[in-house]
């Protein structure tokens, strides 16, 4: 099922917790997250990134 940009954009939205600003956007067929507030994203404990 593919999702158009608003319904990725909701989607995205109810992940991120109130009071990050944040931006979706499309990039070369990939979805963009942007923010000027990174260490909200990859704090510590549960974080919204993974990293390898």
């Amino acid at each position: 099922m593919r999702l158009t940009l608003p319904e990725i954009k909701k989607k995205i939205s109810s992940i991120v917790p109130d009071g990050i600003d944040f931006e979706v956007d499309l990039e070369a067929g990939s979805i963009s997250i942007t923010t000027n507030e990174p260490k909200k994203f990859t704090g510590t404990g549960d974080n919204l990134t993974e990293t390898s």
